[in-house]
């Protein structure tokens, strides 16, 4: 989602499973080959654990013991992830995330981004899902600046990266598609 956010403001929040396991691969990977740098083939991801410090975030141990964080500016991670926001969290890890699937929120270039392994895509998690994206959204527009309120139902910014295939309203115009 386009928050019009600083594109210095990088903050990468991600279960801690998901990120014990790219520490070991990234570890393993440049140690194995005596590699010295990290290219663009190295997942985005892992290269944010080589770069960025560690954020001690202001969570509840079992919620620590869940999730993990690193930016280009640690404190204003931490106050990203505030009481709404780890109130959300709490929600998703005792539901959405109990069984600790992959899951990354992270904001570059002005946008918040999520992923996640969703083995299904019925309503009650991707409604957690979504009810998690808006609350990271406001703390990311409260602590970075972006856009100062944000609109209604977020609009998607998928209009940018897919194309659609709406016909053309005149009917003559679809012959020449």
């Amino acid at each position: 989602m386009e928050l019009g956010l600083s594109s210095g403001l990088q903050m990468l929040l991600m279960s801690r499973p998901l990120m014990e396991a790219l520490e070991r691969e990234t570890f393993e990977r440049y140690t194995e080959s005596n590699q010295t740098l990290i290219d663009v083939s190295t997942p985005e991801e892992m290269r944010w654990l080589a770069m960025f410090p560690k954020v001690n975030l202001e969570l509840p141990k079992h919620l620590r013991a869940n999730f993990a964080a690193v930016a280009s500016d640690p404190p204003a991670a931490a106050t990203w992830v505030d009481a709404p926001f780890a109130e959300q969290l709490d929600k998703v890890a005792a539901g959405l995330l109990a069984e600790q699937p992959p899951f990354v929120l992270m904001t570059l270039r002005g946008r918040l981004y999520m992923r996640m392994q969703l083995d299904a895509p019925e309503p009650d998690p991707i409604g957690q899902a979504v009810d998690l994206f808006e609350v990271a959204a406001y703390a990311a527009v409260r602590v970075g600046g972006g856009v100062a309120e944000p609109p209604p139902d977020f609009p998607s910014t998928a209009s940018t990266a897919w194309q659609t295939d709406i016909l053309p309203e005149d009917p003559k115009d679809r012959g020449a598609r």
